[in-house]
């Protein structure tokens, strides 16, 4: 967290901008949040943690001067937050992954993905499987959503056929 703060925050590049800070304050409050739930789910987890990793991507980690927001994808373990299904406090999974109300509160634009274990991409499990089969997916899903950028002087809007080629990386950051 500290590399990618230097980097995207107090980096000269940006040191000036009036949005980064606002922004990335928010997303360590909202990287707060899970750690509050997470340890309210402690001892249902057998004392270990449910976010695994995650993916920072869109304007926040480009060249853009004043993004409104930061872009994210949460992977949590999806065995973990089964085993928590009926605790107290899991319901917050559903209100951290609320893409509108987490922009309004935190600036953030979150996408959680319950993490499953598959031995092979190649075995029938998968198939068969309809968690695994959504954590491929999406997973799958979001690392070409966030390696795509539209070049220099094309609008924002949703991506074209010309426009959807991978063109850059995301940040991964581990909890």
């Amino acid at each position: 967290l500290e590399h990618v703060h230097s980097r995207f925050v107090a980096h000269p590049d940006f040191a000036a901008s009036p949005t980064r800070q606002m922004v990335w304050d928010g997303f360590v409050t909202y990287m707060i949040a899970w750690r509050r739930l997470e340890d309210m789910l402690l001892p249902y987890l057998g004392g270990e943690r449910l976010v695994m990793t995650t993916w920072l991507a869109g304007s926040f980690v480009s060249r853009k001067f004043d993004p409104v927001n930061l872009d994210l994808t949460v992977f949590i373990d999806g065995d973990r937050a089964a085993s928590c299904q009926e605790k107290p406090g899991i319901g917050q999974i559903k209100k951290l992954a609320h893409r509108d109300g987490m922009l309004k509160r935190f600036k953030v634009s979150p996408c959680v993905v319950r993490h499953q274990y598959f031995r092979s991409p190649f075995l029938p499990q998968i198939v068969g499987n309809p968690e695994v089969q959504e954590y491929v997916m999406l997973r799958g899903a979001f690392d070409d959503w966030w390696q795509r950028a539209r070049p220099d002087g094309v609008p924002k809007g949703e991506p074209t056929p010309e426009t959807a080629a991978a063109r850059r990386g995301y940040l991964e950051v581990e909890a």
